[in-house]
């Protein structure tokens, strides 16, 4: 491709979007259910659905919510595993608890600082017996002193390598907050040997990793569900952060070629 700037713009863009693709590696309801619900209540009922409950400000964080058809038996195990109890009743009834903290099997791979974040389930039946389900309402007061301890109930539905949820966190913050920047400087500078002062470089190692960088982290975190403001900042502070990782290699190139 004979002009550099729409090479860099289609492989930046390109690299971009298949990394994060990949380690966001998007599942239908019965794959999350299997995540974040099948460990205390097990196989997903069938015709479940799930939707990402959109932070309502910056403040709040997104969480699921499954669509569960009307069952009595399951809507009484739901209950009963986490020990919910109504706090509104109505055209619809909302179940909640004082929070599970999850009791993990002691030959499960642990992390540094452990799994044993507080969980909030809640559950919402319809006047129509359809059933909302939340496993862990992430903008609930949590409080371990209060929470009921619970192993779960099937831990062969348990992650068996929750290292990689860690190693997928890092790659996602590197792809958000410094490759773009990194990919083109490397490639235009370092690859093909361009000049600093070359008059392409501005814009294949500032502008193009900023706009990439800023566009990136604001689709990713909308589409996770975050509220617009915050998804606002974050693109804004990609940007910057692939600037500045842009300048220091910019500065580091000239400090060590002269040009």
């Amino acid at each position: 491709m004979k002009n550099p700037r729409v090479f860099y713009a289609v492989i930046s863009v390109a690299v971009y979007a298949v990394l994060w693709f990949v380690g966001n590696g998007f599942h239908g309801a019965e794959v999350r259910w299997q995540e974040e619900a099948a460990p205390w209540l097990g196989e997903a009922p069938a015709g479940v659905q799930v939707q990402t409950l959109r932070a309502a400000s910056a403040e709040q964080l997104p969480c699921s919510e499954f669509t569960l058809a009307a069952d009595a038996a399951l809507q009484q195990k739901i209950i009963s595993t986490f020990g919910l109890e109504p706090v509104a009743q109505g055209e619809v009834t909302v179940y909640t608890g004082k929070g599970v903290l999850p009791v993990y099997p002691a030959d499960y791979p642990m992390l540094p600082g452990g799994l044993s974040a507080v969980l909030s389930p809640r559950l919402t039946v319809q006047a129509d017996g359809t059933m909302l389900f939340c496993p862990d309402d992430a903008n609930a007061a949590k409080d371990e002193s209060v929470a009921r301890k619970l192993a779960p109930v099937y831990p062969q539905y348990l992650p068996q390598s929750p290292q990689w949820e860690v190693a997928r966190g890092l790659m996602l913050a590197v792809l958000c907050f410094l490759l773009p920047g990194v990919l083109c400087c490397a490639g235009w500078l370092w690859v093909q040997r361009r000049a600093v002062a070359d008059a392409n470089t501005p814009y294949i190692c500032y502008f193009l990793p900023a706009v990439v960088a800023f566009l990136g982290a604001y689709a990713d975190f909308y589409v996770h569900g975050f509220d617009t403001s915050y998804s606002t900042f974050s693109a804004v502070f990609s940007a910057l952060t692939n600037v500045v990782c842009a300048f220091v290699l910019v500065m580091l190139t000239k400090m060590v070629r002269g040009r």
